[in-house]
């Protein structure tokens, strides 16, 4: 049985400075990724010279490659939720109530004025140009999908209306499997074992489990240096965890493909 290792000291994880400066610096990237549709005709871009963007010399990274930030902030997603919930979970000391009131307090307010503003500005879009802003499917079925936060769950397909909230709708079905799973079992075999099903898998829910269970190991590292004394048997201990650098190169491979065309 694994020992279970002390609670997070109060607003520890607020601490994790290099963790918000990554999470700074890769939504910088994925905005800037978006410029690209100012260039839409309808769903597809219309003269597009990635060389003539803004600052493109300085930001070219950001404009060609700025959409894998959605598995870094997948991984960051996994480290925070590891950090904070991975022993109250299991413990019980947190349950589903007061687990998902937490998330979706600071997730649904506003997901729900960005997905009204999007559906009342559409139809005046439309009615100038003839065809909507990028995203096409703007009809009930998708608009209610979106309005529960389950526009990439399979129940409708395509983007509609705010259509970067797919990268929400997937990780909101993870955090149901994340608390699930913990209730079984807090070990890091767990994560192993997710992450090596997630490599035979397709689609952008396997893509998500497998980064947040990513970041769900580092966190264990993490916490692992933190509470062992730095000594041989402390680098033993740490050095239990899987290399992430090796998992994640080969998730990497497995996936590269279905974010960018």
């Amino acid at each position: 049985m694994q020992p279970a290792l002390k609670p997070v000291p109060p607003g520890a994880a607020n601490k994790l400075l290099g963790l918000e400066a990554l999470r700074f610096l890769t939504a910088f990237a994925i905005l800037v990724f978006h410029y690209r549709h100012f260039a839409f005709v309808a769903d597809k871009p219309v003269g597009l010279v990635p060389e003539r963007l803004p600052l493109y010399g300085l930001l070219h990274s950001f404009h060609d490659s700025g959409a894998y930030g959605v598995w870094i902030f997948w991984c960051i997603s996994g480290f925070i939720f590891f950090w904070k919930y991975r022993d109250a979970i299991a413990d019980r000391s947190v349950g589903g109530w007061k687990f998902f009131v937490l998330r979706f307090s600071r997730l649904y307010p506003l997901h729900l004025a960005t997905l009204l503003l999007v559906a009342l500005l559409q139809p005046v879009y439309f009615g100038m140009h003839g065809y909507f802003f990028v995203y096409q499917l703007n009809d009930l079925p998708h608009f209610l999908s979106q309005l529960f936060l389950a526009s990439d769950w399979g129940i409708v397909h395509g983007y509609s209306f705010d259509g970067p909230i797919w990268s929400i709708s997937v990780e909101v079905m993870v955090y149901f499997l994340f608390f699930l799973m913990l209730l079984a079992t807090r070990s890091w075999l767990l994560n192993v074992l997710v992450i090596a099903a997630c490599l035979n898998a397709s689609g952008q829910v396997a893509a998500c489990l497998a980064f947040f269970y990513i970041g769900g190991l580092a966190a264990m590292v993490r916490r692992a240096a933190d509470e062992v004394p730095w000594s041989t048997t402390g680098a033993q201990h740490v050095g239990e965890a899987p290399p992430l650098a090796v998992v994640g190169e080969l998730l990497f491979e497995r996936h590269r493909r279905r974010l960018l065309p």
